[in-house]
C-alpha cells in the first residue's frame, strides 16, 4: 500500500508539474505573441509617408532584422538558441 500511494504521489507531482509549466508557456506565449504582433503593427506604420521620412536602406534594414529576429525565435522554440544581439540602425 505504501508503494502505490508513494507511485500515485510521484505520479501526481510530476504531472501538476508540468501542467502548471504548460500553462505558464500559455500564458506569457499569448501575450508575448500579441505584444509582437501589436509592435509589429506599430513598425509598419513607420511606412506613413505623411508623417515619416525614410530611406529605401533604412527601411529594408529594419526588414531583414525582423526576418532575422524571426529566424533567431524559430530556433529558440526549436531548442535550437543562437547569441542575441542588440539591433540599431
Amino acid at each position: 500500500m505504501k508503494l502505490y500511494l508513494h507511485c500515485f504521489l510521484n505520479t501526481y507531482i510530476i504531472h501538476y508539474m508540468n501542467n502548471n509549466k504548460e500553462n505558464k508557456f500559455k500564458e506569457l506565449a499569448e501575450i508575448r505573441v500579441n505584444r509582437a504582433l501589436n509592435d509589429l503593427k506599430l513598425i509598419g506604420n513607420l511606412g506613413n509617408k505623411f508623417r515619416y521620412t525614410s530611406t529605401p536602406e533604412q527601411r529594408k534594414k529594419i526588414i531583414n532584422s525582423i526576418k532575422a529576429a524571426v529566424k533567431e525565435m524559430e530556433s529558440s522554440l526549436n531548442n535550437q538558441a543562437d547569441e542575441k544581439t542588440k539591433w540599431k540602425l
